[in-house]
């Protein structure tokens, strides 16, 4: 359910602004939007402090945990310059190091020499230079001077050519490496123990992780109310800010405004204001919350949540997509197995995932699919709970079909219902029941062209009736001829997305299918290994575990893909969803630290 919100305006004394601010944030009811541009340059100094916390976390991040520092007094700013400092150094000697061994590689067909030999002949009048041509290149057997042969690599050819005069002869010449050898060699043992230095002391820093995290926590509240406090509006002695409130925090924040001596201003958000979305929902329908921070979706204040409709919809899809009841046992015996040895990941994610697996089992049991293998089906404990239309083993494509045509009948009636409940005191309330009676028109049409059945013989009237109250009353408006051309104008682009949409569902059941194949495939290729029976084993037991891995991974890939797309896409789109929305986020402290100002 989204929170139903205020529009606040706050005004309190000027000089009083910071202790005011301290107070609100304290309530954490308020979200603030800036009234002027809130950037200065105190927020600018802090945000680069921030950012600097975290480079200095990312790069700990990927380096063993030490004991913590329980230091409070730790210098969290000096010590993420110095890891940043030490992770620059490093990748310039690790930089020095790699062009070091292409060096090396480059010059080892020559062998060992130094290059200071050159600059002795030099000064002696003798140029020396090395050139590189292609062995298969006779140009080398005309050259006027003497030469000697060095090195090869691949096709290439290296020459030595030594002459009193000055040499330019038209071929490759071979650059001359700063270093012998045995210097660049000594040099790469050097680097590489000062790297190892220097990751040893990345990894003593690790120890004020923990540190530098809650002084990354504090700097964002330092930031945020810096923020707030510059984005401020000032009227001579006044200060003033403005945001929306939860109404079910009005009564708190109308008692602190009388405590403080503010003056409160409460309207409701006009048409065109950017309101921020509250969501609360009972905890059971909350364990959709991950699928929805992961998709990064938030619905418009006006707009609908669809949690709920979410939380169910996605479970069946996701059932009938993996399609496979051994895999939800799987599924669920991970998941109970995670949840003991990852604490910190929040439950509602485990809890998800019971959903899904539970969810799949039951289909696995009333399709008779585990692990691909239709002898299972037909074990008397798991064969009762089969129903004969859903076996996966028998041929029931049509009935599939026509279940996936139901269920987006189901889904998308589902969408115009909610929205003509939303219209019930407009017009535009027929308009939906209109796209309500033509979905079940197209349901029809879609069973005959799809699987050959027959019309009914009142199958003409439900599009028929939907065509001419959506055209009338999708955009009501006192001339009756102009609103019922606006319908007309791209309703028969919408009927044909609609029937689109609707086709849309047989993914699930072709999904499905294709899982069920695949594992099936695999079951046969495993069954069909001959010789010796350990090496039979072995081979069977190798294609049976990366079969059905690569099958679970593609199964979860799809989930993602259409489970997921069937609700954000043709159930939002027919709902006319834009998950055009922002989160609530109030003014609030986030580090739980102390702190006496801001």
């Amino acid at each position: 359910m989204i929170v139903s919100m205020k529009k606040i305006t706050l005004a309190m004394v000027y000089d009083q602004a910071s202790q005011g601010l301290m107070s609100l944030r304290d309530l954490g009811v308020l979200h603030v939007e800036s009234v002027r541009a809130p950037e200065s340059r105190q927020t600018e100094r802090v945000g680069g402090q921030i950012e600097c916390l975290d480079q200095a976390l990312a790069v700990l991040a990927t380096r063993k945990d030490r004991p913590v520092q329980k230091d409070p007094a730790v210098p969290v700013l000096e010590t993420a310059d110095e890891i940043l400092s030490l992770m620059e150094r490093k990748k310039q000697e690790e930089t020095r190091l790699h062009w070091i061994q292409k060096e090396r590689d480059r010059i080892a067909p020559l062998g060992r020499f130094s290059p200071e030999d050159f600059d002795t002949l030099t000064r002696h009048g003798v140029d020396a230079k090395i050139y590189v041509l292609d062995r298969k290149d006779r140009s080398r057997e005309d050259l006027s001077v003497p030469h000697e042969k060095v090195g090869t690599q691949g096709s290439k050819t290296f020459i030595l050519a030594v002459s009193d005069a000055p040499l330019d002869l038209p071929l490759e010449v071979f650059p001359l490496p700063e270093k012998t050898q045995e210097a660049f060699e000594r040099e790469a043992e050097e680097i590489r123990e000062r790297v190892a230095g220097m990751e040893k002391s990345l990894e003593r820093k690790n120890a004020y992780r923990d540190a530098l995290t809650r002084a990354r926590r504090a700097l964002s509240d330092d930031l945020a109310f810096k923020r707030v406090l510059a984005g401020m509006g000032r009227d001579a002695s006044i200060a003033y800010l403005q945001g929306y409130c939860p109404v079910k925090d009005m009564k708190a924040l109308k008692q602190k405004a009388r405590d403080m001596g503010w003056a409160l201003l409460m309207e409701d958000p006009s048409d065109d204001s950017r309101v921020p979305t509250l969501i609360k929902n009972p905890a059971w329908i909350r364990v959709i919350d991950p699928v929805l921070h992961f998709m990064g979706t938030v619905p418009g204040y006006r707009e609908v949540d669809i949690s709920f409709m979410f939380l169910v919809s996605l479970s069946v899809f996701f059932a009938m997509i993996v399609g496979d009841g051994g895999y939800g046992l799987l599924f669920l015996a991970a998941t109970v197995s995670l949840r003991r040895k990852l604490r910190s990941i929040q439950k509602e994610v485990f809890t998800l995932c019971c959903v899904f697996s539970t969810a799949t089992v039951l289909w696995g049991l009333v399709s008779g699919t585990w692990f691909g293998v239709e002898a299972l089906s037909k074990n008397p404990f798991l064969n009762r709970f089969l129903i004969p239309h859903l076996n996966s083993y028998t041929d029931n494509q049509d009935f599939m079909i026509e279940l996936c045509f139901l269920l987006g009948g189901i889904h998308l009636t589902l969408a115009h219902g909610i929205r003509a409940a939303r219209h019930v005191t407009s017009l535009k309330c027929l308009a939906d029941l209109g796209w309500m009676s033509m979905i079940w028109g197209l349901y029809f049409v879609a069973g005959h062209f799809v699987l050959g059945k027959i019309l009914p013989p009142y199958v003409f009237v439900l599009p028929a009736g939907g065509i001419f109250l959506a055209a009338v009353f999708s955009n009501p408006q006192k001339n009756f001829l102009k609103s019922t051309l606006l319908g007309l104008a791209d309703l028969p682009l919408k009927i044909i997305s609609a029937f689109s949409d609707l086709v849309s569902y047989l993914r699930l059941f072709a999904v499905g299918y294709a899982t069920l194949v695949v594992a099936t495939s695999f079951n046969q290729m495993a069954a069909g290994f001959g010789g010796h029976p350990l090496v039979r084993m072995t081979l069977a037991a190798g294609v049976l575990f990366c079969g059905h891995a690569v099958n679970i991974i593609m199964a979860i890939m799809a989930v993602l893909v259409h489970g997921i797309r069937l609700n954000m896409l043709e159930f939002s789109s027919h709902l006319g969803m834009e998950w055009s929305g922002h989160a609530y986020r109030p003014f609030r402290k986030t580090s739980g630290e102390p702190r006496n100002g801001p």
